[in-house]
């Protein structure tokens, strides 16, 4: 029984004991915020630096052809020919299909053959009669008129006969008929002289002129009908696809079936899409590099193209496209590509790290009174309400006289994880690379290391 009581009086010691100890520790180690308060908060600094900056955006893309035309019939039909193969090269204008045009042949050769005939009796309705033809009508005209002075003569001596009873009434008879045919004869020539002579009727001259009109429109036809059995190349390119082959009936419902496709991909295009951030710095100067799997190691430099006016409602991205040289024709459609757009000349640039900003809307100062912003070679600082809601305007922690301040910056152009300060700091002024994050303005610092 005494030892059970010795026991548990010796524990009550020992735990009254650390307790005492516990307490004591706790009011010996000073807390952090009185540590701060001592020796300054802990932080790292650095200087701002000058920097050769262009503006440049990373990118990944495909490459696509700069154009795609289908080529196919107008008429339906049975394809006699296929003159290309897929990855052969064409011209524009060169021959790539035919199909069968034995029937249209035969109605062109028909025409032709119309006009011909239509165009001679033309031509001999605006000349008129040959010379030999109307020499040949003078003299049956002349004969004509000796057998009419002949005939004459015959009728008046058989009449001077009839009347001395020296001739029958019945040889008169004959004098007198030979006599009128003889003047119907005359009449006649006379006439063929006078038609050979004025050419051919106006009436006439316009019905020829038309028949010819009509055989030429009759041939044309025929030739736009055997042109449309032909088909042509309308972009300079490489055939993509043949998906028929000779001998298929070609088919233009319920819309023409294609022969052929062929693309151009010289230049080749680079796609991509950009953040709605960097459309208004496109510009014909833009230029991008860019590299892809299938040739390691080459670089491709691509000049701006177009940019897509619709934008995607989702992302807020635009579609943006680059012209790339390609004459090798290395460089195919559907190539996967990486790289960066150059959206500004290289300049010299003063900078720091971007993750240094702060909006100066969520900036503290050390005793809970407002916030005073220090300006950049002024002795004067500026309370929280004059800052406009300015984007571009943020803070930048840094070192005044051993004191946390908040200095005002403007800044410019972010390129990889700098960014370019337009106004707000100088080479010389210290700025606080670590520990900013706990800072707050009116705090005094402890410069441990310098970053740079």
């Amino acid at each position: 029984m005494k030892l059970s009581i010795v026991f548990f009086s010796i524990i009550a010691i020992v735990l009254v004991g650390v307790r005492f100890h516990i307490r004591a520790t706790a009011t010996q180690t000073p807390s952090i915020k009185e540590l701060h308060e001592r020796h300054g908060i802990p932080v790292s600094v650095s200087h701002p630096r000058y920097e050769n900056l262009s503006k440049t955006i990373t990118i990944t893309g495909n490459l696509k052809e700069e154009k795609r035309l289908t080529e196919a019939f107008q008429i339906s039909g049975r394809l006699q020919s296929l003159n290309v193969h897929i990855g052969d090269t064409v011209q524009k204008g060169d021959l790539i299909a035919e199909l069968d045009m034995a029937r249209q042949k035969a109605n062109l050769a028909r025409a032709k053959a119309t006009l011909a005939i239509a165009q001679a009796q033309l031509n001999k309705a605006t000349t008129g009669a040959r010379p030999q033809e109307r020499e040949s009508a003078r003299a049956a005209l002349n004969g004509a008129t000796a057998r009419l002075k002949f005939a004459r003569e015959e009728l008046v001596r058989i009449g001077d006969l009839v009347k001395k009873e020296a001739a029958p009434q019945r040889q008169l008879d004959q004098a007198q008929s030979a006599y009128e045919n003889a003047i119907a004869a005359q009449e006649q020539a006379h006439k063929r002289l006078e038609l050979l002579s004025e050419g051919t009727r106006k009436e006439d001259l316009a019905i020829a002129k038309g028949q010819v009109m009509l055989a030429k429109t009759q041939v044309q036809a025929n030739e736009i009908e055997l042109q449309k059995h032909r088909l042509l190349a309308y972009l300079s390119g490489i055939v993509a696809r043949a998906p028929v082959d000779p001998g298929a009936v070609i088919s233009t419902m319920p819309s023409p079936q294609t022969i052929v496709e062929i693309i151009k991909i010289d230049p080749i295009l680079f796609e991509c899409e950009i953040s709605e951030l960097f459309v208004d710095s496109l510009s014909s100067q833009t230029r991008a590099s860019i590299t892809v799997d299938a040739h390691p190691g080459k670089v491709y430099e691509g000049r701006f193209y177009e940019l897509i006016p619709k934008g995607n409602l989702t992302n807020r991205t635009f579609t943006v496209r680059f012209a790339i040289s390609n004459k090798d024709e290395k460089l195919l459609p559907g190539m996967f590509a990486r790289g960066k757009i150059a959206l500004t000349k290289e300049k010299k640039a003063l900078t720091i790290p971007s993750n240094l900003l702060r909006d100066p809307l969520t900036i503290e100062s050390y005793d809970g009174s407002p916030v005073q912003f220090s300006i950049a070679n002024d002795d004067k600082t500026a309370p929280l309400e004059d800052i406009s809601n300015d984007g571009g305007v943020q803070a930048v922690m840094i070192v005044e006289n051993g004191i946390g301040v908040a200095r005002l910056v403007r800044k410019g152009a972010i390129v990889g994880n700098r960014v370019e300060i337009q106004s707000g700091l100088t080479a010389k002024d210290t700025i606080i690379t670590e520990g900013f994050a706990e800072m707050k303005v009116g705090s005094t610092v402890n410069t441990q290391r310098n970053t740079q």
